[in-house]
């Protein structure tokens, strides 16, 4: 687990796209949405980011690692396994691969405004093979259950009340309440 900044990580993460006709799960991303780009480009033009990571899988041989070793007492509770320490990248084409995030992570490239922080949150892989890849990429976007469109509405009207969408909640919920 790694943070860097998106518009660096962009510039050589590459993407399995499928293409008409593939027959291979080696290719598995569908085609970024431009649409999809722009709208994440506003919200993080707001000043808004992301919780969640980015997941890439970095091919063999293309990082090195240097632990830093903590004093005796410094390691807390439930970290015994965690090894803190400098991660270094050879960021040439393909040396990492987007298995989810690429609308995330490339929408950082739609925003010219060099003072937002496009500091990006990212789980590295490596030494996985392509077809754990895939799985992964398919149990990520094929099993998450989405959340209920009714409690959108209702925290769309709490959190956002003077849009539209939180306008047409609350007055909703008024007519219900009544």
């Amino acid at each position: 687990l790694f943070s860097c900044s998106a518009k660096i990580l962009s510039k050589f993460a590459s993407v399995s796209r499928r293409k008409f006709g593939s027959t291979s799960y080696k290719e598995y991303q569908r085609l970024v949405d431009g649409k999809r780009l722009n709208s994440i480009g506003e919200y993080i033009g707001q000043g808004n980011s992301f919780a969640n990571n980015i997941i890439i899988k970095f091919e063999n041989d293309s990082t090195s690692f240097k632990p830093i070793k903590l004093k005796k007492g410094n390691v807390h509770q439930g970290a015994e396994n965690v090894e803190l320490g400098i991660l270094s990248v050879n960021a040439s084409y393909n040396s990492c691969w987007v298995i989810d995030g690429q609308h995330r992570l490339f929408s950082y490239l739609k925003i010219s405004d060099d003072d937002i922080d496009d500091t990006i949150h990212v789980s590295g892989l490596e030494s996985i093979s392509p077809e754990v890849e895939a799985r992964m990429f398919l149990t990520i976007n094929d099993k998450a259950k989405p959340v209920n469109k009714d409690l959108i509405w209702d925290l769309t009207g709490s959190l956002d009340p003077s849009t539209p969408e939180g306008i047409v909640s609350n007055a909703v919920k008024e007519f219900v309440k009544d």
